[in-house]
């Protein structure tokens, strides 16, 4: 493994101590409904309604528009983690899955609506919420 050689130190997770503090159902509830909700609200639900009133701005800008949504959003999940500060070179490798994310469910909000990128986001959390409890971290 390259942690343990030193090679790729992995920041610690803060989910364990998040879990510990307020409750395992709390975080399913969280992750898995509220969090996605507000995610998808303030990163994607712009993403088609100034198509109407400002389209030549909005077709113009839109690329730019969408990867700056999905990279503030891989940002805001920088609090995922608690040793950022030990390894600051590795928040590139940290943040790509998200922005991929971001940029990937921004598609399904534009092609497929609002609350179908919402349900592939909530999906999301539960599969990797579930793969992370039941390896036992």
């Amino acid at each position: 493994h390259l942690e343990h050689n030193g090679l790729l130190p992995i920041p610690d997770n803060s989910l364990p101590d998040f879990i510990d503090s307020i409750g395992l159902a709390t975080i399913l509830v969280a992750g898995v409904i509220v969090l996605p909700l507000f995610e998808e609200l303030i990163f994607r639900s712009y993403l088609t309604f100034p198509r109407f009133y400002f389209s030549n701005y909005w077709l113009k800008k839109f690329g730019y528009i969408l990867y700056g949504s999905a990279f503030i959003l891989a940002i805001a999940h920088l609090f995922n983690f608690s040793t950022f500060d030990k390894h600051i070179y590795f928040l590139p490798i940290a943040i790509a899955p998200k922005f991929i994310l971001g940029i990937f469910t921004g598609y399904i909000r534009i092609i497929f609506g609002l609350s179908w990128s919402y349900l592939f986001h909530s999906m999301h959390n539960l599969v990797f919420l579930s793969l992370y409890l039941i390896s036992g971290e």
